[in-house]
């Protein structure tokens, strides 16, 4: 068989049920990522991307200010047809058919 039960699903443990790696790897992986990524190499990205800002860059633009202000609220108006106000109507069914 390849690897799946009588009803068709996969059975636990096999390969291709994917799914996230095991806490082991993902801490071997910070790990290295905290030791490669320091506070200097942050500062020196940091400079590079307010520097992109100041000279017009727009996706640097957006990024710094998405990341020190926060994205903007998004709105959505919705409108029923011909951009009327949307009626919104409730129908409850009675249960008292004594």
């Amino acid at each position: 068989m390849d690897g799946r039960d009588n009803n068709g699903r996969f059975v636990k443990g096999h390969a291709k049920t994917g799914g996230r790696s095991s806490r082991q790897n993902e801490d071997q992986f910070k790990g290295l990522w905290n030791k490669k990524f320091t506070p200097k190499k942050f500062e020196v990205i940091l400079d590079k991307l307010f520097s992109l800002a100041a000279k017009g860059d727009m996706t640097a633009i957006k990024l710094a200010l998405e990341y020190s202000m926060g994205k903007p609220i998004q709105k959505n108006e919705i409108t029923g047809a011909d951009s009327q106000p949307l009626e919104i109507r409730v129908v409850y069914d009675d249960d008292n058919n004594e």
